[in-house]
């Protein structure tokens, strides 16, 4: 199964900090997000890194990795995604990087194998039969909770796209549809985007939907 490469860019603070030998003399510009997310259950921190010096802060802190005594580093690459990452001092940690230029940015995201609060919250919205569910991100920004899933249904925008329109009117959600490809719904003190798009442009793929659910309540919270 394909999947698109998704990570929300909040951070819970502080995780690991970029270091001073990774960022000495490189144009790139470091973002932390007040919040709270996890998957599962357990806290997820994600930092990110954005300017034309991405790639030479990707490389360096692979090259770190690598030389630290005993570590494996496992490298691969989704869709426009270029991947690493490690296990270490109790933490999985993956970087994830793309662009060129200006436009490039990184992703580092840490999770603390250790650390599990409790089960994760699911969505109420019925999620399409026949579709393969990645875990849930969840967690907080401004004391809204959120949880995003993202899925693969082995068929055609227009019918995944229908098939939520129907289950949605029998829950009582009230439908937006911006436009073909994103449903906005609500129900009560609930908002949720749903994102449909084909999981590739070649013709072979061209009956199969990436599907991502962002919902945002009072309701979902994470901890």
């Amino acid at each position: 199964m394909r999947m698109p490469a998704v990570l929300l860019m909040l951070a819970t603070a502080p995780a690991g900090a970029f270091e001073s030998q990774w960022l000495f003399g490189l144009d790139v510009g470091i973002e932390k997000l007040a919040g709270k997310t996890a998957m599962n259950g357990v806290p997820l921190q994600v930092q990110r890194a954005t300017g034309p010096d991405v790639p030479l802060l990707a490389d360096r802190m692979r090259s770190d990795w690598r030389d630290a005594a005993g570590e494996q580093v496992l490298a691969s690459r989704q869709a426009d995604w270029n991947l690493f990452s490690r296990v270490h001092g109790g933490q999985s940690e993956v970087v994830q990087w793309r662009g060129a230029g200006a436009q490039s940015e990184l992703l580092w995201s840490i999770v603390t194998l250790r650390d599990v609060r409790g089960p994760p919250p699911v969505v109420s919205i019925s999620l399409p039969q026949g579709c393969q569910w990645l875990s849930p991100i969840h967690g907080s920004v401004e004391k809204a909770h959120f949880i995003q899933t993202t899925g693969f249904c082995p068929r055609e925008v227009a019918a995944v796209a229908a098939q939520l329109r129907r289950s949605l009117s029998r829950e009582g959600w009230r439908l937006h549809e911006p436009s073909a490809h994103v449903l906005q719904v609500e129900r009560g003190n609930r908002r949720a985007q749903i994102v449909l798009a084909p999981a590739s442009q070649t013709p072979t793929s061209a009956q199969a939907t990436h599907v991502v659910i962002v919902e945002v309540g009072a309701g979902t919270n994470p901890s």
